[in-house]
């Protein structure tokens, strides 16, 4: 499959379009066991990440759990930041799983990992006291703390997990969100807020090499984005969620200048993360009336304007989620007990 996607450059919209194409494509398709008992995570956790063979999920570990959710950056007084920097590596055929704490994020809060190879993972680290002229007040704010993590300066950290050894790739980006941007050059997406704004607002992608070279940009149409680059560019089209009201959120694709509505959704989608294959996308959208303790609906739909299938209602809905390189199963982060759980895909009618 081929991508081509119209988008501004890194000059400003006035310099006109740039028409990029780059070979992407689900690549070959591999068969690995998953253990019956590897359906839960031994520890509990957020952000997974899919290793390319199939064989591991990598997440962040979490061992605050508290009220049906795990407290990403609180500890007991619900104030001071407490670090997440160890990275647990689960063998999903062994059901086991083993830690990783990486020198180069230590005392760091970690998210958005992944795989950029069959050893490498990716991932952003920020420091909690490091604050920004954004970052609001710990009294009297009604900013939660996931948020308040996004506006951080982070750095682009890269580890291997056989030896351990980690590295920073770049360093001070505000960068809301990082994901592996193709499963064919294995080149990193980067996303930042480069025109802020209540109404409307503009997002750019920085693609790096793992040697952190800038390989390209795509900066998107302003519009009425969601603040938290709530999107992905690993789909054929890049899709992203902006809000027409403030209980109106649509999921759109954009091509070049023109932006398509595919799916209205009924609540705040959190999370938006596409297929290997680029054809679907699965999205976290809270839904009233789900199991007890549930936040989020994890659901799959294709671009092709057919309508989405549930794969669980149980899910952590500040996560990210992580698909199979097969497509065949996401891996999740359970509400209830923080803990990820692996869940097969259903078929799109």
């Amino acid at each position: 499959m081929t991508l081509r996607w119209s988008v501004l450059g890194p000059m400003s919209a006035l310099a006109g379009l740039l028409l990029v194409s780059a070979a992407c494509g689900p690549g070959p398709e591999r068969s690995f066991r998953v253990s019956p008992g590897a359906l839960r995570s031994p520890v509990a956790g957020y952000d997974p990440a899919w290793s390319l063979d199939g064989t591991h999920v990598a997440y962040v570990e979490a061992t605050y759990v508290r009220r049906g959710d795990y407290g990403l950056l609180l500890d007991n007084d619900h104030r001071t930041p407490t670090p997440r920097d160890t990275i647990r590596l689960w063998d999903l055929q062994t059901g086991k799983s083993r830690r990783l704490r990486p020198a180069a994020a230590r005392g760091t809060f970690i998210t958005s990992l992944a795989w950029i190879d069959g050893s490498t993972i990716a991932f952003l680290a920020s420091d909690m006291h490091k604050r920004t002229p954004q970052m609001p007040s710990e009294t009297g704010s009604d900013w939660d703390m996931v948020s308040i993590y996004r506006i951080l300066l982070k750095d682009l950290i890269l580890m291997n997990t056989k030896t351990g050894d980690s590295w920073v790739l770049a360093t001070g980006g505000r960068w809301p969100q990082m994901e592996r941007a193709s499963m064919s050059d294995g080149s990193i997406a980067v996303w930042e807020c480069v025109q802020p704004g209540a109404d409307k607002r503009s997002f750019a992608v920085t693609f790096l090499a793992r040697d952190g070279t800038e390989m390209r940009q795509w900066r998107f149409p302003p519009g009425r984005w969601q603040g938290l680059a709530v999107g992905t560019v690993r789909t054929e089209l890049p899709a992203m969620v902006r809000q027409q009201g403030a209980q109106d959120f649509r999921l759109s694709v954009i091509d070049g200048r023109e932006t398509r509505d595919i799916y209205r959704a009924r609540g705040l989608i959190l999370g938006v993360f596409g297929s290997p294959g680029g054809g679907r996308v699965a999205f976290l959208e809270e839904v009233g009336g789900l199991a007890p303790g549930a936040q989020s609906s994890l659901r799959v739909l294709p671009l092709d304007g057919r309508r989405p299938v549930a794969v669980a209602d149980d899910a952590f809905g500040e996560s990210r989620v992580a698909w199979s390189p097969d497509a065949r199963r996401i891996a999740y982060v359970r509400s209830h007990d923080g803990h990820i759980v692996i869940a097969d895909v259903p078929p799109i009618p």
